[in-house]
């Protein structure tokens, strides 16, 4: 961190306080993170994975994904693919990263650092996934989650024609990766078994910031156009799904800025190819 401008170190700890605002909504402070985190970098594209370490082999199940900063469909559709439909083992540039993460609990690295450009670009990943797109080099980082036994693995690219990432780069990632991951740790950050706004409709979102916003169930009903009957039985659902039984405890746990766990809650990625066709719903409630 000696290295980093101030102004850096600045912007990094702005993003961090960013993701905190938005903490109970793990897909939204995940892709504001990528986006901005990718424009600090100069870089175009980011994605984050969250993957299971099981007999110390790690990525051997896929739990969690997001990403940002395609140029396409066909892009985002080939790479993911790449990383869905053959097990990332298949990868001798993941192969070469995991290696090097091997008896660490973290690990960010420049992609020159980790595997010969050459083998790289003769590698079967890189003809079938990388070369149909417009994405160049990039730079790694994980992190071990060690209350959850998983480990959180961001890639961050440039553009083919543009400048590779620099130390500056792996720095700044580095030191904002080591935070997030305390924030995910303490639970200051909502993953995706936790109990948040995940999942939730647009409206029902809404429904929640209108309950902490202090507005009768009457005034909600006004605002979005539903009969008194329907918001009453939202916002029970509210309820159940984040383990209260009345208001003031809804306006507590949010007031707490801390996520409870969710036991009913399965992976996103219950299968590896759900990345693909993932998107936020925006369906009414």
């Amino acid at each position: 961190m000696s290295q980093l401008a101030l102004r850096d170190v600045l912007q990094a700890f702005e993003i961090l306080q960013e993701c905190r605002e938005l903490w109970a909504e793990p897909r939204e402070w995940r892709r504001h993170l990528l986006r901005r985190l990718a424009a600090l970098t100069h870089c175009r594209l980011a994605f984050c994975i969250e993957v299971s370490e099981q007999s110390g082999r790690i990525g051997e199940q896929l739990l969690f994904g997001e990403d940002v900063g395609w140029n396409s469909d066909s892009e985002r559709n080939t790479l993911l693919t790449g990383l869905t439909v053959v097990p990332l083992s298949f990868s001798p540039l993941w192969n070469a990263f995991v290696g090097a993460a091997a008896n660490r609990r973290e690990l960010t690295a420049l992609q020159p650092a980790l595997i010969d450009s050459r083998l790289w670009h003769a590698s079967e990943m890189y003809d079938r996934f990388i070369r149909p797109t417009g994405i160049g080099e990039g730079l790694m980082s994980a992190v071990r989650l060690e209350r959850r036994g998983t480990w959180d693995h961001w890639c961050i690219c440039n553009d083919r024609n543009d400048p590779s990432p620099s130390f500056r780069e792996e720095q700044l990632v580095a030191l904002v990766h080591e935070r997030i991951a305390q924030m995910i740790e303490r639970r200051e950050l909502a993953s995706w078994d936790d109990r948040s706004m995940a999942d939730l409709s647009a409206k029902r979102v809404k429904l929640v910031r209108l309950l902490l916003d202090g507005r009768s169930e009457k005034e909600i009903a006004l605002a979005m156009g539903r009969s008194l009957p329907t918001v009453h039985e939202h916002i029970q659902y509210l309820y159940r799904h984040f383990g209260v039984n009345t208001r003031a405890k809804l306006m507590a746990y949010f007031l707490r800025h801390r996520a409870d766990p969710d036991p009913t809650r399965c992976p996103p990625l219950s299968s590896p190819q759900t990345w693909l066709v993932t998107r936020r719903k925006a369906s009414s409630v």
